[in-house]
């Protein structure tokens, strides 16, 4: 036993954790790819195949001057069909592509359009490939900072996340999918899968291609609507007559005059042409939009309504009414059933819309007793695959046609009519460019996670304020604190990804030159409310409420202490004056990484690896070799050493320990005789912050509270037991 008792040991032990912490950011993943194997040796090939056949993809592209060569190289990787990419754009910043010498999209670099942070605090930078009807071919990749990929699941990962985009469009409501019940195929929403581990990483990557893309869209595209199409409300029906649908602009009339058409064609030679049967008035026109049930329930009547929703219309097809009496025909005197019209057209944002006869009383009688006798009386419908968007206005045009005979020319006119829905019958989205930020869709999606985590913190706040009641019975306060522990370790640390990290203290430090962003932090519910609680704890009792109970690394470290108490194995000794020696090494951890933070996060999240928190509590171990090693030599240490990393190493808890220096209470009971000249409780405290004098030591402290029910009971304070002892000896 005289080598544990080595202090040189201890030294070169932990030189050796420290190289280890090294010979993680020198390219693990290069060491995995070396294992031998024939899987490992065809898919070197095949890499090597791909690379051989991008590269001669890159040399039949025509790229013009100044396009730098990482796009070039994108773009090859994306599309196979552009032969010519075009000089950059200004407005927007935008690449053309085409197709020999056919524009066939565009390519852009969504870091000169948004800047959304992701959950390093820097913005996710993505090159978006799209065509000219908003299609995405496909995105990569171009630089990102994710902790999560860079040093967690992969790159590869996120390269899998971003192949889901080709063959989605801009016209598409795509969403994230951040849980198994979250929508169906087909809906209103294209959902494509997150990743467990990194919901909030790549529903920051989704909203940036999402927005980078509607940008350019407004500009490119002709027609292109930022806003979703407004969604009408079957369930909403009020009882109205044919009247009343009318005098409330429900259903549009619209009078023409003879006088009203002759003026169309003023200044022409049919200015005042005498069309046979033409008489006052020209025409007398009706039109609705059928689909709100308040309007097309009303008309049709209650099984004709729903014989159109359920037998003649697909989800998003949109029906208009179109009645009218009159000598001029709406029709015209070609028209054939089930066609589109000559003399009626539909726009809407100056896009014509197609609408085609819905041939909806061909086989059936139409009773109409409670409606007005009309001699045409059509419905149309848009189809689901146009941009119509019932919460906008739109434009019914009649077209006029006049000539003086074969011979001459045929001059053509129209008349236009406006028809706007009541937003009080549609659910209205949001416009995209208006869009929730990303951390608003996360904390909705995890709302009971947010709950659950919530109602955990007002308990473990009721133990700490009532904390004399619980030490009453040293049993009591093992069940609470162990099944506490185990609740941290499963719902925050492995289920809920709340394992807080020095990482997460870079962003505040860049923010001191870079600006605050609220963003930033609340991009994930659960360590945003965990820092935030932390925080407040830190300037009450210190940092022992979080490494001691909410901290699951810390949780795993004494659940690997009890097991070493379980097959008795002889922990190390290490001095006293060596210990405070030691302390201070994660202090000079945290000063490292913090500096080094200063001049290059990504070396600072890179020496983060110190921590073993991302193998052990998110990773749950599933990575490359070289980490877990790492992880399961900081766990195996405490087998020797109780809680060794979070006495020593952990940045974490040091950085804590100097915000918790300025607790208001140090509430922990203590007895005069403790330290002198009872020494119990420094042998009880396994984390060892009891001082020779009995005094805690609240920077170290973990606030088990095992120190005070000690003091409570009868069988474990020496000096409570002396006091009942000469209690029954004076009875």
């Amino acid at each position: 036993m005289s080598l544990f008792n080595s202090i040189n040991f201890i030294q070169k032990m932990l030189f050796g954790l420290f190289l280890v912490a090294l010979l993680l950011v020198s390219a693990p993943a290069a060491l995995a790819e070396k294992l031998p194997g024939v899987v490992e040796a065809a898919m070197g090939q095949i890499n090597k195949d791909n690379t051989k056949a991008l590269r001669v993809r890159n040399e039949a592209i025509v790229a013009a001057e100044g396009v730098p060569q990482d796009i070039v190289d994108a773009i090859a990787g994306i599309s196979n069909e552009v032969t010519r990419i075009g000089a950059k754009e200004e407005s927007p910043p935008v690449w053309p592509l085409y197709w020999q010498t056919e524009l066939i999209g565009w390519a852009f670099d969504t870091g000169d359009l948004v800047n959304i942070p992701g959950f390093a605090g820097t913005p996710i930078d993505v090159l978006v490939v799209m065509d000219q009807d908003g299609g995405f071919a496909g995105v990569k990749v171009l630089r990102q900072n994710e902790p999560v990929f860079q040093h967690g699941v992969g790159v590869e990962r996120m390269g899998l996340f971003a192949d889901q985009y080709a063959e989605l469009s801009l016209r598409q409501n795509i969403k994230v999918r951040i849980r198994a019940s979250d929508g169906e195929e087909g809906g209103a929403n294209s959902f494509i899968d997150g990743i467990t581990m990194a919901t909030a990483s790549v529903v920051v990557m989704n909203d940036t291609i999402l927005l980078a893309a509607l940008k350019v869209a407004s500009q490119k595209l002709t027609g292109f609507s930022y806003q979703e199409p407004g969604k009408v409300l079957y369930d909403q029906f009020d009882k109205k007559s044919w009247n009343e649908l009318v005098s409330e602009g429900l259903i549009q009339h619209q009078k023409v005059q003879q006088a009203e058409v002759d003026a169309l064609f003023a200044g022409t030679d049919v200015e005042s042409l005498d069309d046979a049967g033409l008489g006052e008035p020209f025409i007398d026109l009706y039109f609705a939009h059928l689909n709100v049930p308040t309007i097309g329930r009303n008309i049709l009547g209650d099984e004709e309504y729903e014989r159109l929703l359920n037998e003649e219309m697909e989800p998003d097809d949109q029906i208009v009414l179109v009645a009218a009496n009159g000598p001029y025909s709406f029709l015209g005197e070609q028209f054939v059933e089930g066609s589109v019209p000559d003399r009626l057209a539909l726009f809407q944002n100056d896009l014509a819309m197609e609408i085609r006869d819905l041939e909806f009383y061909r086989f059936y009688d139409r009773e109409t007793s409670h409606l007005p006798d009309f001699e045409e009386f059509k419905l149309f419908k848009v189809k689901s695959g146009s941009v119509f968007d019932p919460a906008k206005s739109w434009d019914l045009k009649l077209l006029v046609k006049r000539n003086r005979g074969f011979l001459y020319k045929t001059h053509t006119g129209s008349f236009s009519f406006d028809y706007n829905l009541p937003h009080s019958f549609l659910l209205i989205p949001k416009s995209r460019d208006e869009r929730e930020e990303p951390w608003v869709q996360i904390w909705e999606s995890r709302a009971v996670d947010v709950a659950i985590l919530l109602v955990s913190l007002v308990i473990v706040t009721v133990l700490f304020v009532y904390q004399r009641g619980l030490v009453e019975s040293t049993r009591r306060l093992r069940w609470i604190r162990w099944g506490f522990l185990f609740y941290t370790l499963g719902f925050i640390g492995w289920y809920a990804q709340g394992q807080l990290s020095v990482v997460n203290i870079y962003p505040i430090i860049r923010s001191l030159w870079e600006g605050f962003n609220l963003g930033t932090y609340l991009i994930d519910p659960i360590t945003f409310i965990l820092w935030i609680y932390v925080f407040i704890s830190l300037f009450l009792w210190g940092r022992g409420l979080f490494c001691g109970w909410l901290c699951p690394f810390g949780a795993l470290q004494e659940m690997v202490g009890w097991v070493a108490k379980k097959l008795k194995i002889r922990q190390w000794r290490i001095s006293e004056s060596r210990h405070k020696q030691l302390w201070k090494l994660k202090y000079l951890v945290l000063a490292v990484l913090v500096l080094v933070s200063l001049f290059s996060t990504n070396q600072a999240i890179v020496l983060s690896e110190v921590e073993p928190f991302k193998t052990a509590i998110t990773e749950q171990f599933v990575r490359n070799w070289p980490f877990v090693i790492y992880a399961l030599l900081t766990l195996g240490l405490g087998l020797f050493v109780h809680k060794f990393y979070c006495r020593y190493l952990c940045p974490l808890g040091a950085g804590l320990a100097i915000l918790g220096w300025f607790h208001r209470f140090e509430w922990l009971d203590r007895r005069k005789e403790c330290g002198s000249p009872c020494k119990f409780c420094n042998k009880v405290c396994e984390i060892r912050a009891i001082e020779p004098t009995g005094a805690i030591n609240y920077n170290e402290c973990i606030q088990c509270l095992d120190c005070v029910a000690v003091l409570k009971a009868d069988d474990r304070c020496v000096v409570r037991m002396l006091e009942v002892k000469r209690g029954k000896k004076g009875r």
